[in-house]
C-alpha cells in the first residue's frame, strides 16, 4: 500500500512540474531513516526504488537540474525493464551491461547529489546512492570497468531524437535535429568499428556533444512543461549529453559556446 501511494505522489508531482521553477507542495514528512519503504534486497527491488524515490525528488529540484536526475532514472528504467523481460532476464549479458552503467552513473554524480540536496532530499538523495551499493554488491560489481559507454550514451541519445521528429516541432527545430541525428550515427558507427571507448572514438564524439549543445539546447529551453512528452525528451538527451561531457570532455570544454 505505502508503494502504491509513494509512486502515485511521483506520478503526480510528474504531471505539475513548472520550467525553472521549484515546485511549491505540501508533502508528506521525508520517512525516518529505518522506514521500510527505502530498504531493498534484491536488484529488481532497489531498481524500482530508485525510480520511485527520483519521481518523488524531482518535485524539489529545479528544470536546470533536472536533466541529470532523468539519466539517471533512465539507467534504472532500462535495468528494470531488462529484468523484467521473459526472453532476457536478470542474467542476461545486456543487462549486466546496463547493471555497470547504472551503478558508474550513479557513483559518479555523488558530487551533483550534494549540489541539489536539500532539507526534504538529502536524506533521499543518500539512499539512492545505497541502494546503488546494495545492487553492486548483488551482481558482484564492486569494482567496474566501463569501456562501452560511448556507445551506449549515443544509442540512447539517437532514440530520444527519433522519438522528439514524432512530436510537433518547428521545422526549423526539425532540421537541426536531422542534422545532428545524423552526426550521432556517426559515432554509433565509430564506437562500433572501434570497439569501445579508445581516443579516437571520444574524438569524434565529443565533437558531437558539443555540436549537440550549441546547436539543440536553445532550441530545447523554448519546449514548454506542459508539451509534457517533448519536455521530458529534451531533459534527457540534456542530461546524457552533459554527463558525457562532464565526464570525456576535459579541454574541449573550452569550445562550448554560451
Amino acid at each position: 500500500m505505502k508503494a502504491q501511494a509513494f509512486l502515485m505522489l511521483g506520478l503526480i508531482l510528474f504531471s505539475r512540474l513548472a520550467s525553472g521553477d521549484e515546485l511549491k507542495l505540501d508533502l508528506p514528512p521525508t520517512p525516518e531513516e529505518g522506514s521500510s519503504e527505502f530498504q531493498c534486497m534484491d536488484s529488481r527491488d532497489c531498481v524500482s526504488r530508485q525510480i520511485r524515490v527520483i519521481d518523488y525528488v524531482r518535485g524539489f529540484v529545479k528544470r536546470a537540474d533536472q536533466p541529470k536526475l532523468l539519466v539517471l532514472r533512465g539507467s534504472s528504467k532500462r535495468v528494470f525493464d531488462l529484468i523484467e523481460d521473459k526472453e532476457k532476464g536478470i542474467g542476461h549479458a545486456e543487462t549486466f551491461q546496463e547493471f555497470q552503467n547504472l551503478i558508474y552513473n550513479y557513483r559518479a554524480h555523488k558530487a551533483y547529489f550534494s549540489e541539489i540536496s536539500s532539507r526534504k532530499t538529502g536524506f533521499l538523495l543518500d539512499k539512492l546512492l545505497r541502494f546503488t551499493e546494495k545492487i553492486a554488491q548483488n551482481q558482484g560489481l564492486k569494482k567496474i570497468y566501463i569501456t562501452q559507454h560511448t556507445l551506449s550514451t549515443f544509442t540512447n541519445i539517437l532514440s530520444l531524437l527519433m522519438d522528439l521528429e514524432r512530436h510537433d516541432v518547428a521545422r526549423g527545430f526539425q532540421n537541426k535535429i536531422e542534422s545532428v541525428k545524423n552526426r550521432v550515427a556517426d559515432v554509433i558507427a565509430a564506437a562500433e568499428a572501434n570497439e569501445g571507448d579508445v581516443p579516437k572514438t571520444f574524438d569524434e564524439a565529443l565533437t558531437v556533444s558539443v555540436a549537440i549543445r550549441n546547436e539543440l539546447y536553445e532550441e530545447f529551453r523554448k519546449v514548454p512543461s506542459t508539451a509534457t512528452v517533448p519536455y521530458i525528451i529534451v531533459l534527457e538527451i540534456e542530461g546524457l549529453n552533459d554527463i558525457y561531457l562532464d565526464k570525456f570532455g576535459n579541454k574541449k570544454i573550452v569550445e562550448f559556446e554560451n
